[in-house]
């Protein structure tokens, strides 16, 4: 296949004379509210007159009405107010963009600040007030020393729990903490409000290293609980949370539509944690300023949801509790994830040649906002968007984040148009260089042809595994004439060898998608940078690129794993999660010698040595009840066996026997389940499913499972194989074997975990009528699998992401196809690439990764061992 070969994707192109069109803009003129202008109308509408617009200002009348607010009448809207706009006019709006208009917001989150009417007419602000209002009560300030009214509930009833007031930030904070967190702790405090208009809870707060999770949980007089989950950092923080917003918690009848919690009828508030949410070990955070404001919204459901809280909250505590539908419009959606921030100084980037690289000195305060977006409701418990719909473009950036910026929005609700923004607070416009700014960028959305998009795609073509850059392209308002080039090089080079495409031209508003294929062979997949570039006559107007660093990202993993490492050697708390962050660390110590690596891995072993159970079973880090007694499951055990038979290479000559010793007692701890059968049972349950008796009953105590399930076999053969080839032993190697045809016999899928079991039971099992057997149930179950772009690298709830290093083991050392290669590179590039809605780069800025994406990261990094050094992880297993 000849490298970059040039497709227009559309039925055909049409040359034209394009007409001169000048461009109509709209500048709303906001109703009074208060404060919240980010400049004002006039001063906007003066501005882009001076540029040659045509502009008009337009009534909140005139904005809410959809056969007035349209791209044939309007180019572009413009936006003067830091975050408000009309609750009633996103539907308008949307419509509106989809039809290929343009928007402008001069300040704040985009549509972060609802403007609603109340019941006589008059417009008011729906969200939160920053400041207090006339009215606060006080729920507690610690000033006093230690509420007398203050209960414990959690393990032990409490006695692991201390809670003391202690000096802090000018004052003095209630400190609550614990030692040895087995399950859930929490302090619980009378509360009550006056009637249903204190709505608002307000306190301030700040957790340690090891506690970045509060979990509050607010009771109605009925006993009926509802929980909220609000992420903390080491530096104090004011939170201001709508009481109405509380999800409904393990409560019947409590929840429904039109349900919510009662601020009239609050009796408790429970301020704490659980192992789940935090992990085990010591735990310490700070509250204060405990207090209920009055605020009156002009309605419970103008006041806008914050949807990530509702997932963080929802996963922490799982299943009981009652998720509501997403009321969010796909315009609020888009900046969910904006953060505020301070800066003294925003950068340039000059990105699309819209504005001059340079540096804007001052003291800015704002927020960041990066795309893609979480979607809503997590892809299968991992947080992130399924699929790229828009382009950012950043403009102003601070802190590593995107202050200003456009987005070229080309899927999901919105497939068209695009989305200017100033996410700054009042007053930045006052700054000549941020007026300038928007002026250029307006005249970018106006006058300038645009590539909207810039998506690869992987297949099989002419029987090669191959590479399609697709890009779309955009017309400006008075339509467009231009070449377009594809190219690809190393990572850190320019581009030079461009593919000339021949030139286009599009009318006003159109869009054509054109595409340039490379095979596999053409350039590395694991490392390169591809690019589109588009010209006119003028020369240079748009760029996008795109980039995959498979060994930069597994840097940044690794440095992250040793970063997060707790003092114990855990990483995410979870053994069976945390042995692959081990292996990957492992790995990347191999590559590069740096010890911190090997350091880190080591630290993790030795604490499953320290806490393994008498019996020999391995801890999973979860199923502690609070009277001490635990579930222990065979499955976690081999999961967690898979790293300590890894770190036989690599830990110290004196603690090699410990090791050994270790892993001989969970195989007969293993082996001590084993059924008449020859299969294995769970081990020690709570749930009556896991045994003969059937059901789903949750016993008190932990019993001995006595019915085998084929996910033990699963998880645990890979250890399993690897160690028989460790100590060589006929007893060990009968065992592997016998489990091996278990797998193939109760034709389990080789996908996920199982993938990875196919892996490593076919390296290290000699027997050929067995490595044929995994060599075709890999062949019938995994590839295919693999096959569809529908996120198999993060599914399992992030256990997908060990998938991508079995479809490397497979094409490298049992059957090189294009299928499987097609595969490794769909997966790498979704997992690592700069451009990917569901690179790891954004599960690592999760504040912080809770269990999906802790499992997406660390399976994940066994994975890029793999494509990185084939067999890597496996290679000399016993030193």
């Amino acid at each position: 296949m000849s490298p970059l070969c040039l497709v227009a994707v559309c039925s055909a192109i049409i040359t034209f004379a394009i007409p001169s069109l000048a461009a109509s803009v709209a500048v709303w003129q906001p109703p009074a509210f208060g404060d919240g202008l980010a400049t004002e109308p006039a001063d906007v509408t003066a501005l882009l007159s001076d540029r040659g617009h045509d502009v008009a200002v337009i009534s909140t009348d005139d904005l809410l009405d959809p056969q007035n607010l349209t791209p044939d009448r309007y180019d572009l809207l413009v936006i003067p107010t830091v975050g408000v706009y009309p609750d009633a006019g996103a539907a308008v709006l949307e419509d509106y963009l989809r039809a290929g208009g343009r928007v402008m917001t001069l300040g704040g989150v985009p549509f972060s600040r609802p403007l609603s009417r109340d019941g006589g007419g008059d417009w008011q602000l729906a969200t939160i007030p920053e400041q207090p209002p006339a009215d606060v009560r006080v729920i507690a300030d610690f000033e006093a020393g230690v509420p007398d009214r203050l209960d414990f509930r959690g393990d032990e009833e409490g006695e692991r729990l201390d809670a003391s007031v202690v000096e802090a930030d000018g004052g003095r904070a209630l400190r609550i903490a614990t030692e040895d967190l087995a399950l859930w702790e929490y302090v619980e405090l009378p509360v009550s409000a006056p009637d249903e208009t204190y709505t608002v809870l307000r306190f301030r707060a700040k957790g340690d290293a090891n506690t970045t999770l509060l979990g509050l949980e607010l009771n109605e007089s009925d006993q009926s609980r509802w929980k909220m989950v609000v992420p903390l950092s080491e530096s104090w923080r004011e939170y201001r949370l709508f009481i109405p917003h509380f999800l409904s918690y393990a409560t019947e009848d409590r929840g429904g539509e039109g349900d919510h919690l009662h601020p009239e009828r609050l009796a408790r508030m429970s301020i704490g944690f659980t192992s789940g949410m935090v992990g085990g070990g010591a735990h310490e955070v700070q509250i204060d300023d405990l207090e209920l404001w009055q605020f009156e919204p002009p309605s419970l459901e103008a006041v806008p949801r914050y949807r990530p809280r509702d997932v963080m909250t929802a996963r922490a505590y799982g299943n009981l509790v009652v998720m509501p539908p997403d009321p969010r419009s796909a315009l609020v959606a888009l900046f969910d994830d904006a953060r505020a921030i301070e800066a003294d100084a925003l950068h340039s980037t000059g990105a699309a040649t819209i504005m001059p690289q340079r540096v804007c000195h001052g003291d800015w305060r704002g927020w960041t906002i990066d795309l893609p977006t979480d979607s809503g409701p997590a892809f299968d418990n991992v947080a992130m968007a399924r699929e790229n719909t828009a382009r950012l473009i950043p403009l102003l950036t601070a802190g590593g984040g995107t202050v200003a910026g456009v987005i070229h929005l080309h899927g999901g609700d919105l497939p068209n148009g695009a989305c200017a923004f100033f996410a700054l607070e009042a007053g930045a416009l006052d700054s000549p260089v941020i007026m300038s700014a928007v002026a250029e960028t307006a005249d970018y959305l106006l006058q300038r042809p645009a590539i909207v998009s810039f998506e690869p795609t992987f297949g099989v073509v002419d029987g090669e595994a191959a590479m399609t850059l697709t890009a779309q392209i955009a017309a400006p308002v008075e339509g467009i004439s231009a070449r377009v080039y594809f190219g690809i090089t190393d990572i850190g080079e320019e581009v030079a060898n461009w593919t000339e495409r021949q030139e286009v031209t599009l009318p006003a508003g159109e869009r054509i998608t054109l595409s340039a294929t490379v095979g596999a062979d053409e350039f590395d997949y694991r490392s390169f940078r591809a690019a589109v570039s588009l010209h006119s006559a003028a020369g240079p107007r748009d760029i996008c690129t795109l980039t995959v660093d498979t060994m930069g990202t597994m840097r940044a993993l690794c440095d992250f794993f040793v970063e997060r490492q707790a003092e114990d050697g855990t990483f995410s708390n979870y053994g069976y999660v945390d042995e692959r962050a081990a292996r990957g660390l492992l790995a990347l110590y191999e590559m590069t010698g740096d010890r911190r690596y090997l350091d880190a891995a080591i630290r993790w072993g030795d604490h499953e040595i320290a806490i393994q159970r008498e019996d020999g079973g391995y801890r999973m880090g979860y199923g502690v009840r609070s009277s001490g007694e635990e579930a222990c499951y065979v499955a976690d055990g081999g999961e967690i066996a898979i790293g300590m038979v890894r770190l036989l290479k690599y830990v110290p000559d004196d603690r090699r026997d410990d090791y050994l010793r270790s892993l001989r007692a969970y195989f007969d701890y293993r082996e001590s389940f084993r059924q008449p059968d020859g299969r294995i049972s769970v081990g020690w349950v709570f749930n009556t499913k896991y045994t003969t008796a059937g059901g789903d009953e949750v016993l008190d105590e932990a019993v001995r499972s006595d019915l085998p399930f084929g996910f033990v076999c699963g998880c645990t053969l890979a250890a399993t194989a690897a160690w028989a080839d460790v100590t060589d032993e006929p007893r060990d190697i009968t065992v592997a074997h016998r489990d091996a045809r278990w797998f193939l016999e109760d034709e389990l899928v080789a996908r996920s975990v199982f993938a990875e079991a196919a892996q490593w039971a076919h390296y290290f099992i000699d027997d050929p009528e067995i490595r044929a057997g995994f060599e075709q149930r890999m062949a019938e179950t995994l590839i295919p699998r693999v096959a569809e772009p529908d996120g198999w690298w993060m599914a399992s709830a992030g256990r997908g992401g060990v998938t991508l290093g079995a479809v490397s083991y497979y094409h490298h050392a049992i059957q090189p196809s294009p299928e499987a290669l097609a595969a490794v590179m769909r997966g790498l590039y979704h997992t690592v690439g700069d451009h990917s809605p569901s690179r790891l780069q954004r599960a690592m800025r999760e504040d912080p990764p809770v269990h999906a994406e802790w499992r997406y990261l660390c399976y994940s990094s066994v994975s890029l061992a793999e494509v990185l050094e084939p067999e890597i992880t496996m290679r000399d297993i016993d030193g």
